[in-house]
């Protein structure tokens, strides 16, 4: 569904980051610290460049 989504978001001229885990589950609670600080970080900067426009 994930990747369904990334489609239809990537249409046109827009760079969408998708980032899949083989090893992480849906739930943030259950990551481990290295994956959900890379996460948060991802997050921090795709932010800081869409909405600092």
């Amino acid at each position: 569904m994930a990747a369904t989504i990334h489609v239809r978001l990537s249409r046109g001229e827009r760079n969408i980051p998708l980032v899949v885990s083989s090893t992480e589950s849906h739930v943030i609670a259950t990551w481990s610290t290295a994956s959900a600080v890379d996460v948060s970080q991802r997050m921090v900067e795709f932010l800081n460049k869409h909405l600092r426009q």
